[in-house]
């Protein structure tokens, strides 16, 4: 009723008086406090909004930028590696899916680039920088030597098409398992990279049959029970283990790291960075197609004289991809 009252004064001219006049000067008062600081937030709204409208963000990377472009076919765990083309150690970034696979090195240049067949599980375009001008040299015994990664499916396609030719050829070859500097399954592919170097070095005469165990599994062995080959192989565990340990001090091996470096040297020297990879008598070879067949050919090539054991034909099926038995 009071400002009512006060209300109609107004209109009619008239000047409140005593306490009225008090209470109407407050009023006025706190509604000009309140209007100035209502204006003073929207005005700091507004420039905010028009700060985030203006503000341009930072160029992205090339190689963030090449992600970016190859979002929609490729998978959204990209992940960072070392690059080990290079003599100096850069990041590395992979995109992986189903279907392909791109390499870039840290200024977005493509250092592979794998597509695969999605229906056939086949890499369809391996060892991209396979010079096939260049001649296998004959030897009296040739050096293979197969980079891969453990738990690779192409790596361990190709360690399943290689065993037949190599127990086949076991006594006129030497032969080296050999990993590329990075991996791209986890830690276990870690831990079984570098179990399966040991067994390697420690175990040579039964390396062949662990390995078999290892890709193909067998009668109530599961395929890549790394564990269970050893046991089945008699391999001693213990020894393993503490091969593993060294091996993993020595090169200072990070199982939280996808890079991998025991055999990172070698990578260098071949220019590597492709699981798998086979390399004989120091020449990259193209083992494609992944068959026991291609395989022996292969090695039987790469010798002076050749063995009785070349005139045997194996399978020129092609080996299956991943572990478990089958070509």
């Amino acid at each position: 009723m009071q400002a009512q009252r006060l209300s109609k004064r107004y209109k009619r001219g008239e000047k409140p008086r005593g306490r009225f006049k008090q209470t109407v000067q407050s009023m006025f008062r706190k509604f000009k406090k309140l209007s100035v600081g209502i204006a003073a937030i929207g005005f700091i709204m507004f420039s905010s909004q028009q700060s985030c409208y203006n503000s341009q963000p930072p160029a992205p990377s090339t190689s963030v930028s090449i992600i970016n472009d190859n979002s929609e076919n490729m998978s959204n765990d990209a992940f960072i590696t070392k690059d080990v083309v290079d003599a100096t150690l850069t990041d590395q970034i992979s995109l992986t899916n189903d279907s392909s696979i791109i390499n870039l090195d840290s200024q977005g240049d493509v250092v592979e680039s794998r597509v695969l067949d999605a229906e056939n599980r086949v890499d369809n375009n391996p060892n991209n920088d396979v010079d096939e001008s260049q001649t296998v040299p004959k030897t009296n015994k040739p050096i293979i030597e197969l980079f891969v990664m453990s738990h690779d499916p192409y790596g361990v396609q190709e360690q399943k098409a290689i065993i037949p030719a190599l127990k086949l050829l076991e006594y006129t070859v030497t032969f080296e398992q050999k990993f590329v500097s990075y991996t791209m399954y986890g830690i276990q592919e870690q831990t079984d990279n570098t179990t399966e170097h040991c067994v390697s070095i420690l175990y040579p005469e039964k390396y062949l049959d662990f390995l078999k165990c290892f890709v193909y599994g067998g009668d109530k062995l599961t395929p890549g029970n790394i564990t269970m080959c050893m046991d089945v192989n008699d391999i001693d565990l213990d020894t393993i283990a503490e091969c593993v340990n060294d091996t993993t001090d020595k090169y200072k091996i990070d199982t939280m790291s996808r890079y991998y470096p025991v055999d990172e040297k070698d990578c260098k020297k071949y220019g590597i960075y492709s699981s798998p990879t086979l390399v004989i008598n120091g020449v990259i070879v193209k083992d494609y197609p992944r068959s026991p067949e291609h395989q022996k050919e292969l090695i039987c090539n790469a010798l002076v004289s050749k063995p009785e054991q070349c005139d045997k034909k194996l399978s020129d099926e092609e080996a299956s991809v991943g572990f478990g038995k089958g070509y």
